[in-house]
Parts: C-alpha cells; sequence; structure tokens
C-alpha cells in the first residue's frame, strides 16, 4: 500500500491536479479544483493540496486553514 499524503499545488502539478475530477453523481456538492484552487488565491488562510498515494495524485482537498 502506498502511503497517503498532502501535497502543495506548485506549476509542475497544476494541470494534473485540475484533470482529477470527481463522480458525476457529486458534481453538484462541490466546486471544480480549477475553481477551488483560483477561490483560494483570493483567501489567504485556504490552503488547496492535492492527495497522494505513492507518486500519484488521486485527489484534492481545500482546506479553510494555513498549514504553515
Amino acid at each position: 500500500m502506498q502511503p497517503v499524503t498532502l501535497v502543495p499545488i506548485t506549476a509542475a502539478n497544476f494541470r494534473e491536479c485540475i484533470r482529477l475530477k470527481t463522480q458525476p453523481e457529486h458534481e453538484s456538492f462541490v466546486a471544480t479544483n480549477l475553481f477551488s484552487i483560483a477561490e483560494a488565491s483570493v483567501h489567504p488562510t485556504w490552503t488547496p493540496c492535492a492527495i497522494a498515494a505513492g507518486e500519484i495524485l488521486v485527489g484534492f482537498v481545500l482546506i479553510p486553514f494555513s498549514l504553515a
């Protein structure tokens, strides 16, 4: 089993992150990753992160506070 980690969004993984999609039946409940990353840029305490299993991005989370 690969370790699951939170990964900062960077220029290197940005496109891969915004390509991640939720299940179609959940689309009405959450914003797209692109919108969430953009929204975080105007909320300095919000932290967008990719979720990685080993080296593979498997998800996205928008944390409503700073991890710093």
